[in-house]
C-alpha cells in the first residue's frame, strides 16, 4: 500500500484509484456504522475521497494512509450527524455483519446488546463500534480519533463495565 500512496502523492491518479478500491469496504463499514444510512454513507465516502485526494500531499508518512483517510471519513460522518442531529443506531449494521456468521445468540439477546450499546454516550459508543464492528486495534482507534491509547483503553473499559451492568439489568437509563 505504501508504494501506491507514494505514486498517488506524485500525481498517479490510477494509484489513488487502486488505494480507494482496496479500502472501499473498510470505508463503507465505518460510514455505515456511524451513519446508518446508505445515501449519507455514500456522501461521506465521496467527500472523504475528494478531500483526501486534494490533501494527499500533506500526508507525511505513507504507511499511515489508512489511518489518515479513516480520520477524514470519521470527521465527515460527524459533520453529517451534526448537520442532521441524528443518533447513531447500529442495529442494521449489526444484522448485516452477522448474517453470514453462525447464529449462536438469540435475536432477543442481540436486541439487548444493541439497545445497551445505544445507551452508551457518543464517545464510548464510537470506540466500541471501531473496536468490535470494524475490528480495529486500540492503537489504530487512538490514531483515528486523535486520542491517547490510554484514553481509548479507558473508554473500552468503561464501555465493557457499563454494557455488563446494562445487560444484567442494573441500569436502565444511561446517558454518559
Amino acid at each position: 500500500m505504501e508504494e501506491e500512496v507514494k505514486l498517488a502523492k506524485q500525481g498517479d491518479k490510477l494509484a489513488y484509484q487502486r488505494l480507494i478500491e482496496d479500502l472501499s469496504v473498510y470505508l463503507y463499514n465505518i460510514a455505515q456504522a456511524m451513519l446508518k444510512n446508505d445515501e449519507q454513507s455514500a456522501d461521506a465516502i465521496s467527500n472523504t475521497i475528494l478531500k483526501a485526494y486534494t490533501k494527499l500531499k500533506t500526508l507525511k508518512k505513507p504507511e499511515y494512509f489508512k489511518t489518515w483517510i479513516s480520520r477524514i471519513l470519521i470527521n465527515e460522518c460527524k459533520d453529517i450527524l451534526r448537520k442532521n442531529k441524528k443518533i447513531v443506531y447500529i442495529e442494521e449494521y449489526y444484522n448485516q455483519a452477522n448474517e453470514q456468521e453462525v447464529d449462536t445468540i438469540s435475536k432477543e439477546e442481540k436486541i439487548d446488546v444493541i439497545d445497551a450499546i445505544n445507551k452508551l454516550d457518543k464517545k464510548t459508543k464510537d470506540v466500541v463500534i471501531l473496536y468490535y464492528y470494524n475490528e480495529l486495534k486500540i492503537e489504530e482507534i487512538a490514531k483515528i480519533l486523535n486520542l491517547p491509547e490510554g484514553t481509548v483503553k479507558s473508554r473500552m473499559n468503561t464501555a465493557k463495565n457499563k454494557l455488563y451492568d446494562l445487560l444484567q439489568g442494573r441500569s436502565e437509563n444511561y446517558n454518559g
